[in-house]
Formats: C-alpha cells, structure tokens, sequence
C-alpha cells in the first residue's frame, strides 16, 4: 500500500474439514510483522457459487489493530486458470485496486482457487511420448 503496509490474507474452506481457516500477516510501514488474529472474510458469502464480484471488502485484525480493506478487481486482468487433467480445479487470479481504512491506497492480487469433483477429462489431451 502506499504507506507502507504490506498485507497477506489467506482464507480457505474445505468441505468436512475446516470453515473459514484463517491465515496471514501484516508488515507495517516500521518494520514490526504480525500474523492475522481474526478475519470476518467468509468465502460462503463472497463466491461461493463461482461468480467472481467487481469488488470485495473484508476486516481483520494484526498486531492489536484492526483494518479494512476494500478490492475493486480489474476484470480485464482476471485470468481464469485451470490445473489437473480433469480441470477440477479452477483458479481466478485478479488484479485490483484496494483500499485500507477507506483512506490507503494500494494494489495487489484476489485469487479464488475451486475444486470441481464432478469436472470431465479435457478433451483431445495427449501426453508424453505419444502426443504428436
């Protein structure tokens, strides 16, 4: 962010296993880092259906302080990538502009990562020494 600040928030939800894990940091502007308390950021409410927003807006706590932080993602520069034979799991990897405290401004990266068990082979794919 242009103060300084420099925030990592990661939030992951697997099915019968965990809920809105919250993990991430903070480095302030002083030098001082601290891991991320708690975060009210729940991936049920923001795309739980695989829709990517234009903007997201999330609160956490670091070092004893609380922040907010808005996203306005660039949907021009949104790729949507694709991992495993089958494509079972999609990433949405957005640029964006954020807002820390409605004051900071700063840029970085929204990233959705979804896992798509039912997902079908990719078709026409050939590996190794077969291909041609």
């Amino acid at each position: 962010l242009q103060d300084g600040t420099a925030a990592h928030l990661t939030v992951i939800n697997m099915p019968a296993t965990m809920t809105n894990l919250t993990v991430g940091y903070v480095f302030f502007p002083d030098g001082r880092k601290a891991g991320i308390e708690w975060s009210n950021a729940s991936l049920a409410e923001m795309a739980d259906d695989g829709v990517i927003g234009d903007g997201y807006g999330v609160g956490f706590t670091a070092g004893g302080r609380h922040f907010d932080v808005s996203a306005a993602l660039d949907k021009q520069v949104c790729p949507v990538v694709y991992n495993g034979l089958t494509g079972s799991g999609v990433f949405h990897e957005c640029i964006a502009d954020f807002q820390l405290n409605g004051l900071t401004q700063g840029w970085g990266l929204v990233e959705f990562y979804y896992r798509d068990e039912a997902a079908q082979l990719v078709p026409n794919l050939q590996l190794g020494s077969k291909a041609e």
